[in-house]
């Protein structure tokens, strides 16, 4: 996939990536860069609790990346993760209100870091879920912070290079914004209900305008994309090339769903209470609540297959995220 990065898009991105201040996220980086020193790079706030979606059982979402998985983590943990970035796992922090917060942490290394946000990502786990808002809660230095704000940059740009890529007629900047977020959800089957990629596009409408607007103007610049006298963009070239390029869209959207399903599997590998953490998000969106008997706690590979199965076969893990 090619694309044309923005200078301006890195510092549009760069400012747009503060949060509020957050008692747990002081809380986590200062355990982090306790335990992991000068092998932690950065860490990176996303998810529900950043854009103010969250239910009152939501984890608070963190991708951690480090220069190598080898200095705090098994050999397993750091082959899995080597193979299938990133490994996730679950940590409590003091929430500074007396009781503890449950962080999701995703741990990915700068290298796959710069590997999941390029050209030749080999899917959209990473670059799907940075081209959203998020924001950058600890960077080791200036020079780490501005490797990050270029990965946060090529993701959105990613996005909305594929999303063009896949159209079947020109797209406005705010048509474009949209369905890039929307995107990054097709990629995946995740439990969230189908209004859950207009609800976020909602929430933050003006970032993604301005973010995708940049991406579209790099794009245009870069001569992959022409704009009609309409004002709406298209990928560039002749109808032949642009039916390829959809082919190629829809297999890369195959791909990355084949490999979020991998990832799940591994998940129950490396992250405690996953069962519960899965069944939590499928009551809130999906208002479907499944009690796991003894066997299948004791077994959870299995029971995730079965339910997995049958989710499936009823519709509730197709296409989740919708149209924005």
């Amino acid at each position: 996939m090619e694309i044309a990065l923005d200078p301006e898009l890195i510092g549009c991105v760069e400012r747009g990536a503060v949060a509020a201040p957050s008692a747990v996220a002081d809380a986590l980086v200062a355990e982090l860069s306790n335990e992991f020193g000068e092998n932690l790079v950065g860490v990176i706030f996303y998810g529900s609790r950043l854009n103010r979606t969250a239910g009152p059982r939501s984890d608070w979402d963190f991708f951690v990346v480090v220069e190598s998985y080898r200095v705090h983590h098994s050999w397993l943990d750091a082959r899995l993760n080597a193979v299938l970035p990133p490994s996730v796992y679950r940590r409590e922090v003091a929430s500074g209100d007396g009781s503890r917060a449950r962080c999701k942490l995703s741990l990915v290394s700068s290298a796959d870091l710069d590997h999941y946000t390029s050209s030749s990502a080999p899917d959209s786990y990473l670059f799907g879920r940075l081209a959203k808002r998020v924001a950058l809660v600890f960077t080791r230095d200036d020079l780490a912070r501005r490797r990050l704000s270029e990965a946060l940059a090529r993701s959105v740009t990613l996005c909305a290079a594929w999303t063009l890529a896949g159209a079947t007629q020109g797209l406005s900047v705010e048509a474009l914004a949209r369905e890039s977020v929307a995107f990054s959800y097709r990629c995946e089957e995740r439990v969230e209900g189908p209004s859950r990629a207009r609800d976020l596009f909602d929430t933050d409408a003006a970032h993604f305008r301005d973010v995708y607007g940049r991406a579209m103007a790099a794009q245009v610049a870069a001569g992959c994309v022409q704009v009609d006298p309409d004002g709406l963009g298209r990928r560039s070239g002749s109808d032949a090339e642009r039916r390829v390029a959809r082919a190629a869209v829809a297999a890369f959207v195959r791909r990355s769903r084949r490999r979020a399903r991998l990832r799940w599997l591994k998940n129950i590998w490396t992250f405690e209470g996953w069962e519960e953490y899965m069944l939590t998000k499928l009551e809130r969106h999906q208002d479907v609540r499944i009690a796991l008997s003894d066997r299948e706690r004791r077994h959870p590979l299995l029971a995730a297959v079965r339910h997995y199965v049958r989710l499936r076969r009823e519709g509730r893990l197709s296409r989740s995220g919708g149209r924005a």
